[in-house]
């Protein structure tokens, strides 16, 4: 018994998470729509299910049956420019970037939202 409850206790978490999915967009610049790109989604829509996601990517070869994804083409920019682009894209409160190679932890969002409600 006492197994189970360090499950449920360890589920937790991803139940509470909801909250955020409507406060951000998680913008993703990249060249391309490659492996390490796919694996950092995957990562996110693992803790994440509907959160607005919004990549950038040098070209629009892309097709995802997801509707909270959104694919930008920029041309060959900058990613300070891809950045931008996603920031005038998107419609909540707050933005979060992260690059196409890196993985974030359960919480990673949260961490950050409740430091900046925090600091208001």
């Amino acid at each position: 018994m006492l197994k189970i409850w360090t499950s449920a206790i360890n589920f937790l978490p991803y139940l509470m998470i909801n909250k955020t999915e409507k406060e951000v967009t998680v913008i993703i610049p990249s060249k391309t729509y490659d492996v390490n790109l796919k694996h950092c989604i995957k990562k996110i829509r693992l803790f994440y299910k509907k959160i607005k996601i919004i990549l950038v990517l040098d070209e629009k070869k892309v097709f995802i049956k997801d509707k909270n994804i959104k694919i930008i083409s920029s041309g060959s920019k900058t990613i300070g420019y891809k950045r931008n682009i996603g920031v005038n894209l998107s419609k909540t409160p707050f933005v979060a970037f992260i690059d196409s190679d890196a993985y974030p932890n359960s919480r990673w969002l949260d961490f950050i939202i409740d430091t900046f409600k925090k600091d208001k």
